[in-house]
C-alpha cells in the first residue's frame, strides 16, 4: 500500500490516548520523517512532542531530565541511537529570512524533525511529511480532536498502527 496524501481523524483523544499516539510515532518514526504540529496557543503541541522525544529516549535507553519547550531556543536536539530528533517552535520567527539563516530547510534529510507553527516553512518542505493538527473538543478542557494528514509516499509504518488505535 503506497500513501500519497490519507487523513486520518481522532475525536475526543484524552490525555492518555495522546500518549498512545506519540508512543506509536516514537517506535515508529525515522530519519528524514518531518512532522508539523498545527492548532492554537496551549492546544497540546508541546505536550504531544514532549511525549513522543520521552518514548523514543526511553527507546533508546537515552537518558534525559526534561524536554523543554523550544519555544525561546527555537531548536532543541536529541541525539538518539539511530537518528537525532530536532524538536523545533517557529513562533519567534519573522520571516523566511530567518529560517535560512537558522539553516533550517538544510536539516531536513538526516534528522527526524518535529516542528511547532510551521507556516513560515511549508513552502520549503519536502513532499513528503506529516501534519498533526489539534482542536479543541466541545469546549471540554481536556480533550482533543486530531486531524492526522499523510503527504507523500512511505508513511505505512506509522499509518497502519494509527488506523488501528483510531
Amino acid at each position: 500500500m503506497e500513501l500519497k496524501k490519507r487523513t486520518l481523524y481522532g475525536n475526543a483523544l484524552g490525555t492518555k490516548e495522546i500518549i498512545d499516539l506519540a508512543d506509536i510515532f516514537a517506535k515508529n518514526i525515522d530519519k528524514g520523517d518531518i512532522i508539523l504540529m498545527d492548532g492554537p496557543l496551549g492546544i497540546g503541541k508541546t505536550f504531544f512532542s514532549r511525549a513522543i522525544i520521552n518514548a523514543r529516549c526511553l527507546m533508546d535507553n537515552f537518558e534525559i531530565e526534561e524536554v523543554p519547550s523550544p519555544t525561546f531556543s527555537i531548536i532543541q536536539e536529541y541525539d538518539l541511537r539511530y537518528f537525532s530528533i530536532l524538536h523545533l517552535d517557529l513562533v519567534r520567527l519573522e520571516n523566511e529570512t530567518d529560517l535560512f539563516e537558522l539553516g533550517i530547510p538544510d536539516i531536513f534529510d538526516e534528522n527526524v524533525i518535529i516542528l511547532e507553527w510551521p507556516d513560515l516553512i511549508k513552502k520549503f518542505l519536502p513532499s513528503r511529511f506529516l501534519s498533526v493538527s489539534f482542536f479543541q473538543h466541545n469546549n471540554t478542557k481536556n480533550s482533543r480532536n486530531i486531524e492526522l494528514k499523510f503527504f507523500g509516499e512511505g508513511w505505512e509504518n506509522i499509518y497502519k498502527p494509527l488506523v488501528r488505535m483510531l
